[in-house]
């Protein structure tokens, strides 16, 4: 698995799965980094996406408001995934959109985790979903192209990405479990694990690419 895309391994052809492929992907080391960056995101995606609109609630808003004030976060994140795919196509490279991703999901959790125990801040929090938003939507396409560039043959690709999909979207049966009820407003368990998944995200993220620059 190559930094930049080299685009090489849409070109292979003729691979057939079989146990060797099967057994590749079993061993790719890099596929098991990229796959608990990708857990990472989904689970605090999944957690913050399920209880956005308590979230705001507690700011102060009714139940109806809370439900209108999600709609800019989901079109500030549609925004950031479009620009930021965009421009990581341009460059062949996802690690940096990756890394910068959590880096702001980072920023606004540790925004909500020290304001959001009241009601006398709510724009810095709501600030903070606005950051989060535009953190976590772009990672999960990096991450997908990121591994379906660099998989040599269709059939390692197919089962590569499948694999990957696989250990990353069981974060979302974390992400349900992560905030806690009885914890609101401050969400100690929900901010501070999703804080410390974004961290483990920039590690796997930075790990994977020095991993790959090793091999150029």
């Amino acid at each position: 698995m190559q930094a930049h895309d080299s685009g090489a391994a849409i070109q292979a052809k003729g691979d057939k799965l079989t146990w060797k492929v099967f057994r590749s992907v079993l061993l790719d080391k890099n596929l098991y980094m990229i796959a608990v960056m990708y857990f990472a995101n989904v689970a605090g995606n999944f957690g913050l996406t399920f209880t956005m609109p308590q979230i705001i609630k507690n700011m102060g808003f009714t139940s109806s408001n809370a439900q209108l004030l999600t709609i800019p976060l989901y079109c500030v994140g549609a925004v950031s995934a479009y620009t930021t795919s965009r421009i990581a196509d341009h460059f062949r490279w996802r690690m940096p959109f990756i890394v910068g991703g959590f880096t702001l999901v980072i920023v606004s959790f540790a925004i909500l985790f020290s304001y959001s125990a009241d009601n006398k801040h709510i724009g810095a929090c709501y600030f903070a979903l606005v950051l989060s938003c535009i953190g976590f939507f772009p990672i999960s396409p990096a991450a997908n192209s990121w591994t379906s560039n660099n998989l040599s043959g269709p059939m390692k690709r197919a089962a590569g990405i499948v694999f990957m999909l696989t250990i990353g979207n069981s974060g979302g049966v974390v992400g349900g479990y992560i905030y806690v009820g009885r914890e609101k407003p401050s969400y100690p368990t929900g901010f501070g694990t999703t804080f410390g998944l974004a961290a483990l995200g920039i590690m796997m993220a930075l790990a994977l690419e020095f991993s790959a620059v090793e091999k150029q």
